[in-house]
């Protein structure tokens, strides 16, 4: 307890004023319950807690009360006196590390949800500030405490060396939530013993041949009580050294999960075993390999997978390959349209140039999409004229997103597509439908009609989303779509009139 101490007498006043403040003090709380006053000091800051602890012996055993601190956030980036807090309150509710996590090795604050950010030195070496085994140290103290659930592993590079981290991990039985961003710590030897009991409801972890043995372990060990997983890509740059394929080990795990809900994965092999869930609802496919089994799995997924809700298909991964990804998505979006049962999709997302006609040749069988977001240049005349109650009858939300990678379309002036007639003609035609632009832009060119006009300045806040409808927004069928959303962007509403004035 020396170094807290030392932070108090730095701020304590010794005055003989102060002295006959704080006995006053303390004989006016003298009739007051510890439940009160346990109340009152987990609403002060961290400095007037500090503060409390040298007034009196009661209210120094109450300040390490756990109901004081469990609803507290803590970032030992942010407070010089972070490591001090640490051995000072018995509970946290969240806990961010960055960086040194020697104080936590040593700590008795039990932490619900654990942050660790993992820096790496900026010399040649790139050696990392903690080693795999130091932080493993940090998840079994964790553990034992008995409070942690929910735990976040950020590398910006790979972490060498982390079999004792991983197997830690893989191990645990407690977590509800485990999440890996970036590439998991390298394994040297394969991931094998699993969780006593399974506890993990969200899982995510980039899939590599080098992780799966950690993942396949993971996912069989929580099987019964997995319900949102994600398994991402690794970028371009690092999938030369990130090792081959997987089997579809991964895939057959999946499938025979009994209360999987989400899943964002890439076309790993053996995602037929999909097909048959009766609990997924969500699935989000990154499209990263043209291996002619994986594509066919997935496809046979988006055909029988009866009770999908959400389906989104991103195209990112692809290395710029087009043409090959063009096909996959022919083949993806043709299986959509012709699932064996009548289509419960009602969100679908194409992180890619869409395949326009496939699209529109699968959208009659979508009879329940709500919310379709594609990303196409606005200049396009091949969705829109096509887009009507009968090709969709249940759409009510159009998102459009400029590819920002081809500098064509940055040149797209929003303002002026808003007031092309295909688009006015387009809002017109559906009357329950809302047309959103994702990321307005107004060119101010001298030559642009629309700019010139001045118009539309009050209502829009170019840079945001902008809406279209044509429907007053307080008698719409569907008011869901007008908050602050799809995507927590502030949207600008402009309603579009048959006649306008």
């Amino acid at each position: 307890m020396a170094t807290p101490k030392r932070h108090v007498d730095e701020e304590m006043d010794t005055t003989p004023k102060r002295r006959r403040f704080d006995v006053a003090l303390e004989n006016d709380i003298a009739n007051v319950p510890d439940i009160l006053l346990v109340m009152v000091l987990a609403h002060l800051d961290v400095a007037d807690l500090l503060n409390c602890r040298v007034v009196c012996k009661r209210l120094l055993r109450l300040v390490a009360d756990r109901d004081v601190w469990r609803h507290r956030i803590l970032c030992n980036g942010y407070r010089a006196n972070a490591n001090a807090l640490l051995h000072l309150a018995p509970c946290l509710k969240e806990l961010f590390i960055l960086g040194d996590t020697l104080s936590l090795t040593t700590t008795k604050c039990a932490v619900e949800e654990l942050h660790l950010h993992i820096s790496f030195a900026a010399n040649e070496l790139h050696q990392p500030v903690v080693t795999s085994a130091e932080l493993a140290l940090v998840v079994r103290v964790q553990e034992a405490l008995g409070r942690l659930k929910r735990l976040h592993l950020r590398c910006s590079r790979q972490l060498a060396d982390g079999d004792v981290l991983l197997r830690t991990l893989a191990a645990n039985s407690d977590l509800e939530s485990l999440e890996l961003l970036g590439l998991a710590p390298f394994a040297n030897q394969p991931v094998l013993q699993g969780p006593t009991r399974s506890s993990l409801k969200r899982f995510q972890c980039i899939l590599t041949q080098n992780s799966e043995s950690f993942v396949t372990t993971v996912l069989a060990g929580h099987a019964a009580t997995l319900e949102t997983i994600d398994l991402g890509v690794p970028s371009h740059k690092y999938r030369a050294y990130a090792g081959g394929t997987v089997d579809t080990t991964t895939a057959r795990l999946l499938g025979a999960m009994p209360n999987l809900q989400e899943l964002r994965c890439g076309l790993v092999p053996g995602l037929e075993s999909l097909a048959t869930s009766e609990t997924l609802k969500v699935l989000r496919l990154i499209v990263h390999t043209f291996e002619r089994r994986a594509i066919e799995g997935a496809a046979e997924t988006l055909r029988g997978a009866s009770q999908l809700r959400t389906v989104s298909l991103d195209y990112s991964y692809t290395n710029g390959n087009e043409d090959r990804a063009s096909e996959v998505g022919v083949k993806l979006i043709d299986a959509l349209g012709s699932s064996r049962r009548r289509s419960q999709v009602e969100w679908l997302s194409l992180n890619a140039p869409p395949q326009v006609w496939p699209l529109l040749r699968a959208l009659p069988s979508l009879a329940a999409l709500r919310v379709l977001s594609v990303h196409m240049s606005l200049d396009d005349e091949v969705l829109l004229p096509r887009i009507t109650p009968d090709t969709a009858p249940g759409l009510r939300v159009l998102v459009l997103h400029s590819n920002s990678e081809d500098s064509n379309l940055l040149a797209e002036c929003t303002h002026q597509w808003m007031h092309e007639e295909r688009v006015t003609a387009a809002v017109l035609r559906n009357p329950s439908l809302h047309i959103l632009a994702w990321e307005s832009f107004q060119c101010g060119d001298d030559d642009c009609v629309a700019c010139t006009q001045g118009c539309h300045q009050e209502e829009v806040v170019w840079g945001q989303t902008l809406g279209l409808t044509s429907h007053d927004l307080e008698e719409c069928p569907s008011p869901e779509h007008h908050d602050d959303e799809p995507g927590g962007w502030k949207c600008s509403w402009v309603l579009i009139r048959e006649n306008p004035a």
